[in-house]
């Protein structure tokens, strides 16, 4: 059975307690526009990674309609989420929303590879409960105060991007070409892994077509046993591939510490890594974004 639209509000007082403490966030592109986004709440955080449809038009923003899918998203969260509202609810009721605009603007719908789509990491509680609801290759990192510590993700995507990265690294030892510029030559096979979005066997994103957001698995923690969570694009989360923190909860333990100089390690390490010789990607420097926060029991016991 579903969940209530509405179970509490934040400024009600009922229901609700400010579970989330020394929330830090950042989100940095190189681009125009910044294809992530995110937002936060005492109750609440996210993360959300637009990806731009491999058409050749824009119809919603005249630099990338990833901006607008994702940007359109956060801003929905972030005026229905402290209002107690269901986040799957919500998310089905804005995807509608935005199929109807795009459809206005496009006349028809191109084809899944062309549109825009966004992963998402989202914690949000609930009573008792801290819930997780996440699609694609944004990460959801809990750590629980036994020092157990949970990493989430999609490795059906992480598993197309790896087989996208290796042809790459093919063709640039083949051609003698740098790295990135092998990207052009494998336009086919990235057209062919996001047409596996939302299909059998494939991976999941928010898109403008599939809405069966109540099949994707929502893990559940009691509160009292969680100590701190952070949600991550893969941009940030990349910094897991250069040596700078072995695991992640030395992660975490950084940006605890650190904050946001955490994120000049990892541009440090791809301006080192100029070729990708080290960390194979898809671009220099993603867009990159985390939202770290701390539990108010873990605030108190500190």
């Amino acid at each position: 059975m579903r969940p209530q639209r509405i179970w509490y509000t934040e400024d009600s007082g009922k229901g609700v307690s400010t579970l989330f403490q020394n929330i830090q966030h950042f989100s940095h592109t190189q681009k125009p526009v910044n294809e992530d986004a995110c937002g936060f709440g005492r109750s609440f955080l996210f993360v959300l990674d637009g990806a731009t449809g491999l058409g050749k038009r824009e119809f919603m923003h005249a630099s990338s309609d990833a901006h607008w899918l994702s940007g359109s998203i956060r801003d929905r969260l972030l005026r229905e989420l402290p209002q107690g509202c269901d986040p799957i609810i919500v998310l089905k009721e804005e995807l509608h929303r935005l199929r109807s605009q795009y459809l206005q603007a496009a006349r028809t719908m191109p084809s899944a590879a062309e549109t825009p789509s966004a992963c998402i990491a989202l914690f949000y509680e609930r009573g008792d409960w801290l819930y997780y609801f996440g699609m694609g290759d944004c990460y959801g990192v809990v750590e629980l105060k036994n020092g157990q510590v949970e990493v989430i993700s999609d490795p059906i995507l992480e598993e197309l991007d790896q087989q996208a990265l290796i042809r790459m690294k093919e063709i640039s030892r083949i051609q003698q070409i740098p790295f990135f510029e092998a990207r052009r030559q494998i336009q086919e096979l990235l057209m062919h892994n996001r047409m596996c979005r939302n299909q059998p066997g494939g991976y999941h994103a928010l898109d403008l077509e599939w809405d069966r957001l109540e099949e994707i698995e929502i893990h559940q923690w009691k509160k009292s046993d969680v100590r701190r969570v952070l949600c991550a694009s893969d941009g940030f989360y990349e910094i897991m591939n250069y040596g700078i923190v072995d695991d992640p909860k030395e992660l975490m333990d950084q940006l605890s510490l650190h904050g946001q100089e955490v994120v000049q390690w990892l541009f440090s390490a791809q301006d080192a890594d100029a070729q990708a010789e080290r960390c194979p990607r898809f671009k220099h420097r993603d867009d990159c974004t985390y939202v770290y926060a701390e539990t108010e029991e873990q605030k108190c016991s500190g």
